[in-house]
This record gives C-alpha cells, sequence and structure tokens, in this order.
C-alpha cells in the first residue's frame, strides 16, 4: 500500500533511473488523502503524479480522494487475517487489527518492493498484552496506548511484534485505534514493529464468508 505523499512521487523516479517495472500491478494498492483537498499547486502536483503513475503503472486498485488509506485498505478488502503487507507509512501497523501482519516501510524498501515482490524481514519475537475489564468515564483508545507507553518506554518493542488480547473491551472500533495509536503525533510512539490482533470467531467469520462469495464468483465467471 502506498499513497500520494510517500508513494509514486518517491518511487517513480527510482523506477526510472533502474528501467524497472511493477512486478505485479494487482499486488499494489495506492490511496490519495495526504494531500487532499489539493490547495496549491504543489498539492495538485503531488497528486497528478500519483494519478499518472497508477496508469502508467497499471496499477488498478487506486482509490482517489475516498478517505485516509489506513481505513480505505480493510473497507476495500485489500487485509485478511494471516496476509502479510507493508505499507508506505508509519501507521501501516494498523492492519494488524484486521489479523494482518503488515508494518511500514520507507520508499526505498518499497521500490524492493515493488520490482521483486520481496523483501528481507528478520522474525521478531512477540510481546502479548492482554486488556481486560472496561474503560472509565471519558477514557479512551489513546488513554490505553498512553498507559503502556509508560509502562514500557517510548523505545519499548524495538523490532518486537505486539500481539494484543482481549474480551469485550478489545473489540471493534477500539481495537482499530489501539493499532493506529502506536503513533501519537507529538505525544509519544511506542516504536514497535508491528501490532497483531488475535482475532475470535465473531471477527474472523466475516472474513471467511467473503472469501467463500469471492471464490464462489469466480467459479461461476
Amino acid at each position: 500500500m502506498m499513497h500520494d505523499s510517500g508513494g509514486p512521487r518517491r518511487v517513480k523516479p527510482m523506477l526510472e533511473q533502474l528501467g524497472a517495472k511493477v512486478w505485479d500491478p494487482a499486488k499494489v494498492v495506492v490511496v490519495t488523502d495526504h494531500y487532499l483537498p489539493a490547495t496549491d499547486a504543489d498539492s495538485r502536483r503531488i497528486v497528478e503524479i500519483a494519478r499518472d503513475w497508477v496508469e502508467a503503472a497499471g496499477v488498478e486498485r487506486f482509490y482517489d480522494g475516498e478517505g485516509i488509506c489506513h481505513v480505505v485498505l480493510p473497507e476495500r478488502g485489500h487485509l485478511r487475517p494471516g496476509m502479510f503487507a507493508v505499507g508506505g507509512d508509519s501507521h501501516s501497523p494498523t492492519g494488524g487489527a484486521f489479523g494482518a501482519y503488515m508494518f511500514g516501510i520507507g520508499a526505498t524498501e518499497m521500490l524492493g518492493v515493488l520490482v521483486t515482490g520481496e523483501i528481507w524481514l528478520k522474525v521478531p519475537h512477540t510481546i502479548v498484552i492482554e486488556l481486560e475489564g472496561a474503560l472509565g468515564d471519558g477514557l479512551s483508545a489513546k488513554d490505553v496506548m498512553l498507559f503502556l507507553i509508560g509502562r514500557f518506554g517510548m523505545d519499548g518493542g524495538q523490532y518486537q511484534a505486539v500481539e494484543y488480547r482481549g474480551g469485550k473491551l478489545y473489540s471493534g472500533d477500539f481495537r482499530i485505534d489501539v493499532v493506529y495509536k502506536r503513533i501519537l503525533g507529538s505525544d509519544a510512539d511506542y516504536a514497535a514493529l508491528i501490532h497483531r490482533h488475535i482475532l475470535d470467531n465473531e471477527d474472523f467469520m466475516p472474513y471467511v464468508h467473503r472469501l467463500l462469495r469471492e471464490r464462489r464468483q469466480a467459479w461461476t465467471k
């Protein structure tokens, strides 16, 4: 997954320098969101670079101005439990809320993925965090992450995976917020490689049913 800021405008000149093409455009998703609305000339130029590049590269999974990339990606069905994915954004571990193994990489590493479909990765150790009980009045997922940062430190989880488990507290939007807020802007950063979630049957089965529907549609064509 790439967006308009760290995607085509970064990888396009490097691909041209190498004389290389995208290995499999069907596995690439591009979303314009960072420079929208494009209210100035620089923003418009960056968005146009993305639009022109996806057309030239044959990338059909292009979502222009549909929303935040980390929301569009699962909404459009591009994330499933057990999937391995990379994103050109530091918030890419948000994919862990959907049971995927997803983490962020820079433009240079993204170039390697685009050209070869591969990436070198050392399997990380895992930190398991159990979230139980209920939140008090006025508390949110951000408060939970600030607590965890206070417990483990801002450099906690260096090149480690954080696996969250829990009961009813840990479900729905709360689960997504916890992962997304692994980076809290200027507040703090819980520096882990990935944040992954254990999904129960209630979470997992909709993905299974959707997959079966897609397979049936493919078989009937």
